[in-house]
């Protein structure tokens, strides 16, 4: 079923780019009550967007539901079956209109997190698999942990040159609060490519459960082959790898795939991880 959007900011007219917020100091903030992104909030199961001449510009399959990622010329590129939840949301304040690459940004939580004792309400995403306590490399030469480009504890949930051609798909990186206080999870969701591989997977962190995090994989084409899975307390500190450069690390799967084929959850307070299966 198609539904038209129900709220729109920014999507579509994007802000010049900017230089990113300063970095936040762990154990500082108020717990925010609202998250402040160019987003768009779909309510049903498919979010149709449509340029100023009737266009449509792309569709974003929400929870569970197949749907068609259509380009600008209505040519199907694929179909993908969104997991983060019931009304995710899409960041859209990359500062660019075309494919991103190579590019961070920043989001606030609804309630702080914790990893190797960094303490904060405010993430940076890079567009190449990787989520930051704090400041954020754009570096998409992926290498063994610890690497020297990421100074902060860092999450590497696919590091790899990936790309997110958000102007005619619906690739992107996509958001969803689920649960109430204190039990809420915050799931971040990326759908995006490379050189005509899909790829989708998804990192979790939950309330009442400060220095774990779980990631959740659905579906790589390459089998993440040329990737770096794990984390880092710092560019030298502690550190978990599960994979860099390893055939098959990931299964494979499809678009339609909708339980995980692989779940990963790191403990930074034992410095240990558990894979399943």
């Amino acid at each position: 079923m198609l539904v038209t959007v129900t709220e729109t900011v920014g999507y579509g007219s994007y802000p010049v780019a900017r230089k990113r917020p300063t970095d936040p100091s762990p154990g500082t903030g108020s717990d925010p009550t609202t998250v402040s992104e160019n987003m768009i909030r779909v309510k049903e199961s498919i979010g149709r967007v449509l340029e100023a001449d009737g266009r449509i510009r792309s569709q974003i399959p929400i929870a569970g539901n197949h749907g068609k990622v259509i380009d600008p010329a209505g040519s199907c590129r694929t179909a993908l079956t969104w997991v983060v939840g019931n009304n995710p949301m899409i960041i859209s304040n990359w500062g660019t209109t075309d494919t991103v690459d190579d590019t961070t940004t920043s989001i606030t939580l609804p309630f702080y997190v914790e990893f190797y004792n960094y303490r904060t309400f405010t993430l940076t995403l890079s567009s190449n698999g990787v989520v930051c306590f704090g400041g954020c490399s754009t570096a998409y030469r992926n290498t063994n942990l610890p690497s020297s480009s990421f100074s902060n504890a860092t999450i590497f949930a696919l590091w790899d040159d990936l790309y997110l051609a958000h102007d005619t798909t619906s690739e992107g990186i996509y958001y969803s609060t689920t649960g109430g206080v204190p039990n809420r999870q915050f799931t971040i969701e990326y759908y995006a490519s490379r050189s005509s591989k899909l790829y989708r997977f998804q990192v979790i962190f939950d309330e009442n459960s400060l220095g774990i995090v779980t990631i959740r994989y659905f579906q790589a084409d390459d089998g993440g082959v040329s990737a770096t899975i794990g984390v880092q307390e710092s560019s030298t500190g502690s550190f978990m790898q599960y994979a860099a450069d390893k055939a098959n690390a990931v299964p494979v799967d499809s678009a339609s795939t909708i339980s995980p084929t692989l779940t990963l959850i790191f403990n930074s307070k034992t410095n240990t991880f558990t894979k399943t299966p």
